[in-house]
């Protein structure tokens, strides 16, 4: 990423643990291959056409245009083989019969272990049964599996719905799984795992017919929360809109993209590029064209099953008779006995107050929130090793209290995310508001470090069983001395230590690391608890000194809220830390009784007034909210650390680099502010615990005179430990490392430990 850069290089490093070793399937259809996906060779394909007179469809379309469109159900029956060639196990593909002259295009497992659940599988909005491809094979080789396309949707009929009548849709959809049920004499209790739109009419069907279900697993679920009013929303929907909306409200989600025709599929790809990196098995331009492919083909089909879906949604995508209501909830028809299981991505944009509320309102014993981390709505896609773990746990019906590997695996939680946790900042980053990302971000540190004169490369360490990385940049680690190890603070990165490396590292060698959550590392959910939460941070910084190779002792040198980490870091890994040096650090002191009217040092009173409110906002929302104008807002109100940096370069690039650092998902700060109380102090302060480190690890406090930060903890420490030091550079503020290079510099070379 940034091996451009003559001072700074990314080492290669394969993280790809997310691959299954498949064999190759093979699938036959029209070209007739020797494939093990066993089919009814008298199957009778739904018709092209549709009776629906929705959008274009109600027109008389001449013949050459009909095949510009391309809506041949063998086109998809193709797809859909070539998205199936590598499955290991073997499948029985046909379309089932039900009322209506309707047909279900259905996928059943062979020769899965008998006198086990069954599961079945109900697929998302705009998608079919092929978007489980990843998991169907793990899945199968556990239970007997089903998988069938909705109907409208996929390879099954396409029926005419009623877009103006949401009770005639459900009821359409609701039944036909029931008579799909019977047709393929599915009579004994099953699992029923939906996703999305699936997820809904899975919730629905148990509804009516709970009888048949085992337990009820529903992935991102949509339809659970009412609709909010658009003054809740910060709505208004401008004239010209309601005007576009009036003139289309015959059309669906997909009427444009039918009559593209040759051009649908490259549009795909260009609107839709996560697609890419969700391809089955691997990578591969074949495997990516391959779901391209058939998610295409699934949707320029004549318009049925979203038409349907617009019958039973709203106009911002709500549904229109939600699972949750305002004065009840529809659940409660559910019986007790049902187990009902709620899978979210930490990155999902779909809102999960509905199943907070589902919980409370049915307990702990028989429903269940699980957040897969660093994952959005797809992701039983992007993290299938991740899901299958969670899934094993959810259906192997273990008792509460035995720990199985998804239970301990820091990528799967049972911490419930507050309501609309990161929605916000997901939704600008689709509409472009916010223009950051890695690449920028990368950009941004190559222009920080380029004007260093040492050599540094760069990599990502992975931890968490290689979910999340920490990114990492050091030099000179060939030296004998002993290793220092830098932690920044709140808000920062590895970048802001750019007037100090090239010194630093001069005798010794030096390592910069990004905290997990902030800068260049990935963005892992914290716990809610704050003990819970700091105790992540610790243990990621552990992993990642296993996963650095630092098997020696090292210095251990942290800023602010970096400070506190390593203290707590010290406090729970001791073995190998030498010394540790803590700058100007934060979550020392207790939290006074009268903090609003003490001086509390030079904070204005205007923002102590203010922190009740801030409390509930990320510290840095504001930021992330201007967008664009990020850098400028910066560049107003902290100028101060634009003429900090001044020595290296007389530019604004040191804005730009934090605003990429912290305009991303602030999982960071949500869990600095977990572990804060009012921002400027910890629930568990340190100094409390300071003198349960060992006696044996020197400590150094170095304070700026003109910081905020009060010296008074420091000087409680010391009256504890012995082992403690207390230092203060004049004329310098919080971030002394920057105010005062020089100085700092010199400090470190007094005090640092040698080998020598």
């Amino acid at each position: 990423m940034l091996q451009s850069t003559p001072s700074i290089a990314e080492e290669d490093e394969n993280n790809d643990n997310e691959q299954y070793d498949y064999d190759r399937l093979q699938f036959p259809i029209d070209k007739r291959l020797d494939t093990s996906l066993l089919k009814n060779q008298h199957e009778q394909l739904p018709q092209i056409t549709s009776p629906t007179t929705t959008g274009l469809s109600s027109w008389r379309i001449p013949r050459l245009l009909l095949n510009f469109i391309s809506v041949s159900p063998h086109m998809l029956a193709q797809a859909e083989e070539r998205l199936y060639q590598d499955l290991k196990n073997k499948y029985y593909g046909e379309y089932v019969h039900i009322r209506g002259d309707n047909l279900i295009w259905t996928v059943r497992s062979l020769n899965s272990p008998p006198d086990t659940i069954p599961i079945v599988l109900i697929h998302d909005f705009g998608c079919a049964s092929g978007i489980w491809v990843q998991n169907i094979d793990f899945l199968s080789a556990r239970h007997p599996l089903y998988m069938f396309d909705i109907l409208g949707f996929g390879r099954s009929s396409r029926p005419c719905f009623d877009q103006t009548n949401n009770i005639s849709a459900e009821t359409k959809f609701v039944e036909s799984i029931e008579d799909w049920r019977i047709a393929v004499d599915l009579q004994t209790k099953f699992y029923l795992i939906g996703h999305g739109f699936g997820a809904y009419l899975a919730t629905l069907y148990t509804l009516r017919y709970g009888q048949f279900i085992k337990k009820l697993i529903l992935l991102d679920p949509w339809g659970f929360n009412p609709k909010p009013d658009e003054n809740q929303l910060n709505l208004s929907t401008p004239l010209w809109i309601k005007l576009i909306a009036y003139i289309t409200q015959t059309w669906t989600s997909f009427s444009a993209f039918r009559y593209f025709g040759p051009l649908g599929l490259p549009i795909l790809k260009l609107l839709a590029p996560r697609w890419k990196r969700l391809a089955p098995i691997d990578s591969s331009y074949e495997k990516s064209n391959a779901l391209y492919e058939y998610l295409y083909h699934v949707n320029v089909q004549p318009a049925s099953g979203d038409v349907g879906f617009q019958a039973l949604a709203s106009w911002y995508g709500w549904a229109k008779e939600p699972i949750v209501q305002v004065e009840h909830s529809r659940i409660e028809s559910i019986s007790d006995e049902i187990p009902i299981v709620f899978i979210y991505g930490s990155r999902t944009s779909i809102d999960n107050t509905a199943a907070h509320q589902i919980l409370h309102q049915r307990g702990p014993n028989n429903t269940y929130i699980k957040i897969i981390h660093n994952a959005a709505h797809f992701f039983f896609m992007e993290k299938p090793i991740q899901f299958h773990e969670v899934i094993s746990e959810i259906l192997t019906d273990l008792p509460v209290y035995f720990r199985t590997l998804a239970s301990v695996d820091r990528t799967i939680t049972t911490t419930v995310l507050p309501p609309d946790r990161f929605r916000t900042i997901e939704s600008l980053k689709r509409l472009n508001w916010n223009n950051t990302g890695p690449e920028q971000l990368a950009r941004a540190e190559m222009k920080v470090f380029e004007t260093l004169k040492s050599k540094f490369q760069g990599r990502h360490i992975p931890v968490s069983n290689n979910t999340q990385k920490i990114w990492t940049v050091y030099s000179n680690i060939t030296s004998k001395n002993y290793p220092l190890v830098l932690v920044h603070g709140f808000g920062g990165g590895v970048g802001l230590w750019s007037l100090n490396l090239d010194q630093l590292c001069l005798d010794r060698p030096v390592y910069a690391l990004d905290l997990p959550g902030f800068a260049h590392s990935s963005r892992p959910v914290f716990s809610l608890d704050p003990i819970e939460a700091e105790q992540q941070f610790v243990d990621m910084l552990e992993e990642w000194r296993i996963g650095i190779g630092l098997n020696e002792p090292f210095i251990l040198l942290g800023h602010s809220f970096g400070g506190f980490l390593c203290a707590a870091y010290a406090l729970r890994y001791p073995k190998y830390v030498k010394q540790l040096i803590l700058a100007d650090p934060w979550g020392m002191g207790q939290k006074p009784d009268d903090w609003q009217t003490s001086p509390m040092q030079r904070i204005p009173p205007s923002l102590r007034s203010l922190s009740s409110v801030i409390m509930k906002f990320s510290p840095l929302a504001a930021l992330r909210a201007a967008g664009p104008f990020g850098v400028k807002i910066m560049k107003y109100f902290r100028a101060d650390l634009r003429i900090k940096f001044e020595k290296l370069f007389d530019d604004d690039r040191v804005l730009v680099y934090l605003y990429h650092c912290n305009a991303q998902v602030p999982t960071g700060e949500e869990g600095f502010r977990t572990i804060s109380d009012c921002l400027a102090w910890a629930k568990q302060p340190m100094v409390d615990r300071i003198q349960l480190i060992d006696e044996k690890i020197p400590i150094h406090f170095l304070h700026g005179e003109e910081s905020w930060v009060d010296v008074a903890p420091s000087v409680m420490a010391k009256s504890k430990c012995e082992n403690v030091t207390i230092d203060t550079i004049p004329n310098a503020g919080h971030h002394v490392y920057a105010d005062a290079p020089v100085e700092f510099e010199a400090y470190l070379k007094r005090v640092l430990i040698n080998k020598e």
